[in-house]
């Protein structure tokens, strides 16, 4: 009686090639700011399949981190997900819109919303032309461009909270695929 087969180690070594190239491919740097200007810096200077893991010790946000992302990408479009948003990240998606920065905005939010915060409920309806609403506690961001792809997650909402929130910054083209991906399947299993 064989434990495995010779086949078996074939799969295996493939496997331990693809792990050993995500190793060498990945380049992460780590920020801890009490202020934005470390998160300015690494997010001007973020190259292709590099990531930045952030710590934000409650001082900037998601719609911060975005901001800021919009200032390299230039107009792009934007594909979020998120348990809450505040007025003001809505006024600045709104703003970022009317002046083209934003081309077009996909954004999913918990279904809770509904009843947690009806004020922000109507304002996210009326200010976002493609939205849905389920079950969701991800937060998911996703900025494409034409020239680039970045994705961030982590455990921070769309809104201001003086919590220390984490989170990553990727810009690595396939994972931004596949995140647009399944946010789109979302819209269209209306």
């Amino acid at each position: 009686m064989r434990l495995f087969k010779s086949s078996d180690l074939k799969e295996m070594e493939e496997v331990a090639s693809y792990l050993s190239a995500a190793v060498l491919v990945s380049q992460t740097c780590f920020i801890t700011d009490k202020k934005k200007t470390a998160l300015k810096l690494a997010i001007g200077n973020i190259e292709d399949w590099q990531s930045l893991f952030y710590v934000t010790d409650g001082a900037w946000s998601n719609i911060d981190v975005l901001e800021h992302l919009l200032q390299i990408t230039g107009p792009a479009n934007i594909y979020f997900s998120s348990w809450a948003i505040s007025s003001e990240a809505i006024r600045r998606f709104q703003y970022w819109q009317e002046q083209g920065i934003v081309k077009e905005t996909y954004a999913i939010f918990d279904q809770g919303i509904r009843n947690r915060k009806p004020e922000i409920f109507q304002e996210a309806v009326a200010a976002f032309k493609n939205i849905r609403f389920l079950k969701c506690h991800a937060k998911l961001l996703v900025v494409e461009s034409e020239k680039f792809k970045i994705t961030v997650l982590g455990s921070a909402n769309m809104t201001a909270n003086p919590r220390k929130e984490t989170g990553i910054i990727l810009k690595d083209p396939s994972l931004a695929d596949h995140s647009i991906n399944w946010m789109l399947e979302e819209f269209s299993n209306v």
